[in-house]
């Protein structure tokens, strides 16, 4: 269980209708609620944003770091998503990889910023000659990601 705030009432209200029946939490004195790794998790994936208090592995740390990338080239039918995944496997990392419409390939990824940067070397070096561009966009760590997944197509 960890605390969170959410940033305005409105944003309180619509998380707690999302919450209910998800979580067994409950409100502090202090107005924080008190809720389970799962209930962030579904939080963030409704992208209702929410700020962890105290002793929680879905606080976000300021060495953790938070990337999209997007892959274009022949990235498609020549199993990245499955070598991105099983590179995965060798770092702390959490996130997801998945194709996009328009042949490109979408990876999300989150752990400690020395080993983000290792595993998108690592990609890079292992698919590097599939890769014609990549787009990479730090954002904030949001914990959010319980390990890393191939999301379907």
């Amino acid at each position: 269980m960890a605390t969170i705030t959410f940033a305005d009432r409105a944003t309180e209200m619509r998380a707690l209708a999302m919450m209910l029946g998800r979580s067994s939490g409950r409100v502090l004195e202090t107005g924080e609620h008190l809720v389970s790794k799962a209930a962030m998790t579904a939080l963030a994936e409704h992208n209702i944003s929410f700020t962890v208090e105290g002793n929680s592995a879905m606080t976000s740390h300021s060495n953790h770091s938070h990337f999209e990338v997007t892959y274009a080239g022949r990235v498609q039918g020549v199993g990245f998503r499955y070598t991105a995944r099983h590179i995965a496997e060798r770092f702390a990392v959490t996130g997801y990889v998945e194709n996009l419409h328009d042949g490109r390939v979408h990876l999300v990824v989150e752990g400690q910023a020395d080993v983000v940067r290792h595993y998108l070397d690592a990609v890079q070096d292992e698919l590097g000659r599939y890769i014609q561009s990549v787009h990479s966009t730090p954002r904030e760590a949001t914990g959010a990601f319980r390990d890393f997944r191939i999301r379907p197509s």
